[in-house]
């Protein structure tokens, strides 16, 4: 009876462990820092690092459609060299609209880890971008709001007490 117990907090733990390790590779923040770390050299020293990973943040909330995207959108990944940009813009221009990230291992260039870094930056939607009704866009939009004074608001005369 004891071996039994053991054998299966034995399991429980191995699963756990397996678990949290399949966590961390598709854990956002720690791609972005692998990411960064990479591209430290790459950069100027006029890049403001803190930029760069605000910038990934937002292509990992809202992911580029690689079906309509263009040269500089694809830069913003600071994944991809421009070899690999023209490849994949030239892919999606003589092969039609990628459907797959499994798609992308067949270009020249492109690595299962590499595919793996991008995955969590791009989406496969189609081709044209739709213009959206202006109610729709209101109702689905992210929407926000930022206000800042730089000197303190004086009441009106009529609102003295």
């Amino acid at each position: 009876m004891r071996t039994l117990h053991f054998h299966i907090i034995l399991t429980l733990s191995f699963f756990t462990t397996l678990h949290s390790v399949a966590q961390e590779h598709t854990d956002p923040k720690k791609i972005i820092e692998a990411i960064v770390e990479s591209q430290l050299e790459n950069l100027d020293e006029e890049t403001d690092v803190g930029l760069v990973v605000e910038d990934l943040e937002n292509l990992a909330e809202n992911p580029i459609n690689i079906n309509a995207t263009s040269k500089t959108e694809l830069s913003r990944l600071y994944i991809l060299n421009e070899i690999q940009i023209n490849k994949l813009l030239d892919y999606v221009k003589e092969f039609g609209p990628v459907y797959s990230i499994y798609e992308l291992n067949s270009i020249d260039g492109f690595t299962p880890d590499l595919l793996n870094k991008i995955s969590l930056f791009i989406q496969f939607g189609p081709p044209e971008n739709e213009t959206e009704k202006f109610s729709k866009s209101l109702k689905n939009g992210r929407h926000q709001l930022l206000l800042r004074a730089l000197e303190t608001t004086q009441k009106a005369k009529g609102y003295l007490q």
